[in-house]
Order: C-alpha cells, then structure tokens, then sequence
C-alpha cells in the first residue's frame, strides 16, 4: 500500500522537476559596459615573457554591482603584440566582487606572451561570461 502511494508522488515530482528549464532563470545583469577601465601603471616583465596591468575600475552604472546579487562577473580578454606581429590572448575575470554605482576600485591583472618575444603593445576588451 504504501508503495503504490509513493509511486504517484514520485512521478509528480520528476513531472515538476521537468518543467524547470535553464531558460526560466533570470539572468545575470551584466555590468561589462557599466564598468570604464583605466590603466594605471603597466610593469613588464620580460624574462617572465609577463606583463601586469593595474586599472581604476569606475562603475558608471545607477546599479550597484554586486556578485552575490546576481551580477555576472566582467571578463577581461586581453591581447598582447609583440615586436614580430605575434599575439597572444589571455582571458582573466576583473576580481572586484562588488562595487557601488558611481564608486571606483583597483584591479590588477597580467597577461602572457611567448618566449623569445618582445612585448609591443596590450589591448582589451570586456564581456561577462
């Protein structure tokens, strides 16, 4: 009896489970456009084949960004050019896990580059994942 009492349950459930789609959950807010970077001091470092970049991070947004609220994390794709022509692509996420509407923060990331390469010159670009 309560076998057959469970088994109705059961296939309710997996029937509510079903029904539930990625698609249904709200998605993050994305403050890549929101977030205006400026680089602050640049330091190469050749024997590494590195260079590490500091930036002022403003969030120009009304919203306050917040991780924990939802906000999807701002990526950096960096690309560094070297003497030769070569590039080379580094994806790193901006660390900052917060930051109020108006407020402005530090970040700081590196990018690589090959061996035997000169370092030229770094851009990048912002997205959220």
């Amino acid at each position: 009896m309560k076998r057959l009492l469970f088994a109705p349950l059961a296939a309710i459930a997996v029937a509510f489970s079903a029904c539930s789609k990625d698609n249904d959950k709200p998605r993050s807010e994305c403050f890549a456009d929101s977030f205006v970077l400026t680089e602050t001091s640049r330091d190469i470092d050749e024997n590494g084949k590195q260079v590490f970049l500091d930036f002022d991070v403003k969030n120009t947004s009304t919203k306050d960004y917040a991780i924990a609220n939802g906000a999807a994390v701002v990526n950096l794709k960096l690309i560094v050019t070297t003497t030769d022509g070569a590039t080379y692509e580094t994806t790193a996420p901006v660390t900052i896990t917060s930051l109020s509407a108006g407020a402005t923060s530090s970040y700081k990331t590196l990018a690589k580059f090959g061996t035997d390469k000169t370092f030229q010159s770094v851009t990048f670009t912002k997205s959220c994942q």
